[in-house]
């Protein structure tokens, strides 16, 4: 009988440690969308990632890379494309040489489906909900 307790136990504190490991993590998998619709990501499993956005009236997807450690989200862009508007190719240009690098951001959570990244909308950061 004391085998069985300690095996529930150990059952317990395995399943409690994955659920919260699991959780944690993945709160942030999911597409999240600006109150406007001009901007769109989708964040995977798999640490990749899809944004969406209007820039200089083109269409702007950026595929790349992300991490995401305490309230800190870095993002690697690995292909950009920019269709429409007057100048697609410059505008490709453009932002290509802002995203080339790794960019970090903080979160500031409001709950499970909303957060702000970049600082509060007030103080120019981006609030975002989760698209459902």
């Amino acid at each position: 009988m004391a085998a069985v307790t300690r095996f529930l136990s150990l059952l317990v504190v395995v399943c409690t440690a994955l659920v919260i490991g699991c959780s944690s993590g993945n709160h942030l998998i999911g597409t999240w969308v600006n109150e406007s619709g001009k901007f769109d990501q989708t964040l995977r499993e798999d640490g990749t990632l899809t944004v969406h956005y209007e820039s200089q009236r083109s269409q702007v997807t950026v595929n790349g890379t992300y991490t995401y450690s305490g309230n800190q989200l870095t993002t690697t862009a690995k292909t950009i494309d920019v269709t429409g508007g007057p100048d697609p190719v410059g505008t490709k240009a453009l932002i290509t040489r802002q995203q080339v690098k790794p960019s970090t951001a903080t979160l500031e959570w409001q709950d499970n489906d909303h957060f702000s990244i970049g600082g509060s909308p007030d103080t120019g950061g981006i609030a975002l909900h989760r698209k459902k």
